[in-house]
């Protein structure tokens, strides 16, 4: 399997499994790796810098407004400047997760929490990336850690994100993301105009 196949993959995958608007960024955030590695080949730091500019640009989150871009944006920093380096990503994300409790919330369900409240935890978003990012690392380095696969299907799990209720979409449908991808992704490049899901 292709790398640009695997990501598109895992963004049906999420798609289709997460709940909220956590779903829907991080199936932007893998279609838009997918795009560039169609058109640079092996190139996943690229990719995944493609990845969070493009949850920026659909979320609006920018660096300090306590979201899931404040693990992300670090992390991709150590990427680029390590040349690769998993480890120092996670690292920097885990810090980047760890700061957006002195962050007053700009975006997300947190601009309706007390800021006692929000001290208390860092951003679940922010959490969630660096709990990623170390497990990529530990498997990188040929120690996958059980504690760190179960903490992220702990997160990652649409029953666990949503116990009380039967919502398994995020809030963003499908088509809606396929259409503000870049070339070669969007629609841009197709003749039809309208598709069914089995086909995107």
């Amino acid at each position: 399997t292709s790398a640009p196949a695997t990501f598109k993959a895992i963004a049906r995958c999420l798609h289709d499994s997460m709940a909220g608007a956590s779903g829907a960024l991080l199936t932007i955030f893998f279609r838009a790796g997918q795009c560039h590695l169609l058109e640079n080949e092996n190139d996943f730091v690229g990719a995944f810098t493609a990845g969070v500019k493009a949850i920026g640009t659909a979320g609006g989150a920018k660096l300090g407004m306590r979201s899931m871009l404040d693990a992300m944006i670090p992390a991709a920093r150590a990427l680029e400047k390590s040349g690769g380096n998993l480890i120092e990503a996670a690292e920097a994300a885990e810090c980047g997760a760890q700061a957006t409790r002195r962050m007053s919330a700009g975006v997300g369900h947190s601009q309706y929490r007390p800021k006692a409240i929000l001290t208390k935890a860092p951003d679940p978003g922010a959490k969630a990336v660096a709990i990623s990012l170390k497990a990529l690392s530990e498997w990188q380095s040929e120690v996958l850690s059980y504690r760190a696969i179960r903490d992220l299907i702990v997160l990652y799990h649409p029953r666990t994100e949503r116990k009380n209720t039967r919502e398994t979409q995020p809030s963003i449908p499908y088509d809606v993301i396929i259409d503000i991808l870049p070339e070669p992704c969007g629609r841009t490049t197709r003749s039809k105009t309208t598709y069914s899901r089995d086909e995107l």
